[in-house]
């Protein structure tokens, strides 16, 4: 009989096909294939690019943060309060006379150097409320310069294409740049969050105050 895998010769009661070493089976069953399993590689992971989200303010942001780092609204109030108090020192006296009428027990004399006392204490008060005053313009003047700094370096860094103060972590959008150089050229950068923030802006945005 022949093999039927390899269509050799051999003898009829051979078990094994001496030449391919196969079961010769019997003529017309089908040859059995056996393929290899093939094994598809493992899909090469993709590597992406990091996202870096600008961490802009607006003008409004900008400029409450740069208030509260300086004490603008302590000023306000102490301003409101001078000036309150100024207003009732200059009406005191006559509100007096409304109020007591007879039963105010005061000669002319002292009634005049009531006057004379409450108007002083009250020009005092007026001449601190404008020192106040002097005191918040030039600290709003101060915000409207910082802004247009930080715009400015918003701008630069959108040209350049290179992280600076304006990414949540300019060391991370540069791999080339450390921290401490982020740091030093750029701005401070928060201990909590790790955001690099001009160094004119002294609390960042998750609330840290700068060092």
């Amino acid at each position: 009989m022949y093999c039927s895998h390899c269509g050799a010769q051999i003898p009829d009661d051979s078990a094994f096909c001496p030449k391919c070493g196969q079961k010769p089976g019997r003529a017309g069953e089908p040859v059995a294939q056996t393929a290899a399993a093939s094994t598809a590689p493992p899909p090469y992971p993709q590597q992406t690019q990091p996202v870096y989200v600008r961490s802009t303010k607006s003008r409004l942001e900008f400029t409450e943060e740069y208030y509260r780092d300086h004490q603008y609204y302590n000023w306000q109030k102490t301003k409101r309060t001078t000036s309150i108090g100024a207003t009732i020192l200059l009406v005191l006296p006559w509100l007096a006379i409304l109020i007591f009428q007879e039963d105010l027990d005061m000669t002319q004399s002292e009634f005049t150097n009531l006057v004379i006392v409450c108007y002083v204490v009250a020009v005092i008060f007026y001449i601190i409320c404008g020192a106040v005053l002097m005191k918040m313009k030039r600290i709003e003047a101060e915000a409207e310069n910082a802004y247009q700094s930080y715009e400015r370096n918003l701008e630069r860094g959108q040209t350049s294409g290179r992280s600076s103060s304006i990414f949540s972590d300019s060391s991370r959008g540069n791999p080339n740049l450390s921290s401490a150089a982020a740091n030093s050229t750029y701005g401070w950068k928060c201990p909590s969050c790790g955001r690099v923030n001009a160094n004119y802006v002294g609390t960042c945005a998750c609330g840290k105050r700068k060092s």
